[in-house]
């Protein structure tokens, strides 16, 4: 048996509105972050989809009414179809399946539930031994319809993305805070730094390296019965793993 990831705690970053830094885009739901910050309570995803699936819907049919079709210039769609079917044009390389499965036991050995920096620097090192293969994936069928291989071959590419992204921002945190756990670094929140480390790890792509900022939290509350909304310095406590 092995655990698994029933909720995302990270995602794209939204503005109240649900709007992404990417202009026209909006997001909701598991793809998002900062609503459960290190930890999820369980039984909340329904509502959660349900209120900001609202808010972004609303906003983006606000939006959609405001603006005309863009277009797309021809050279980005055939760059974008070449990568997509590149996979099926291919005779050898790699099969998506393998590398899945490597990625997926990476994951589990050295960024699940117990992390160390030792075992993330090696995990990072196979991600980017992957990452450097992902042009050169094929499958065996060359269908377009119902092909496994295919679609697995497509979720590599992403799937070694995200893992470097995530094996990144564990790195970068030293220290133990709800469900990511370092085990070099077991003292545990609320006992832990949190002037350097009460912060949101942001990720973005820059020149085709991973970036990392360290943003701050800023903490509000909201107390039954009231309708102000206050900020305070911690407004919860945690207890040790």
């Amino acid at each position: 048996m092995k655990p698994t990831a029933l909720f995302q705690n990270g995602g794209v970053r939204v503005n109240v509105d649900c709007e992404t830094t990417l202009p026209g885009l909006w997001a909701a739901g598991e793809v998002t972050c900062g609503i459960h910050g290190a930890n999820r309570l369980g039984g909340n995803a329904q509502a959660e989809c349900f209120v900001f699936g609202k808010i972004a819907g609303e906003q983006a049919a606000a939006r959609a009414k405001e603006i005309d079709f863009g277009q797309v210039e021809e050279e980005v769609i055939v760059r974008e179809k070449e990568k997509v079917f590149a996979s099926l044009n291919k005779e050898q390389g790699f099969h998506p399946h393998k590398l899945k499965e490597q990625i997926q036991d990476l994951m589990m050995e050295y960024v699940g539930p117990l992390r160390n920096e030792e075992g993330l620097n090696l995990a990072m090192n196979y991600f980017k031994d992957i990452g450097d293969k992902k042009d050169l994936l094929f499958t065996t069928g060359k269908s377009r319809i119902m092909n496994i291989e295919w679609m697995e071959a497509i979720e590599v590419c992403n799937m070694v993305d995200l893992a470097m992204v995530m094996t990144s921002g564990a790195l970068l945190r030293e220290e133990s805070r709800e469900s990511h756990y370092r085990e070099d670094f077991p003292e545990h929140f609320p006992y832990g730094d949190n002037e350097n480390w009460g912060v949101e790890t942001v990720v973005k792509l820059k020149n085709g390296e991973i970036k990392i900022d360290k943003v701050p939290v800023e903490y509000d509350e909201i107390k039954p019965g009231e309708f102000e909304v206050k900020k305070v310095d911690v407004p919860y406590q945690t207890f040790r793993a």
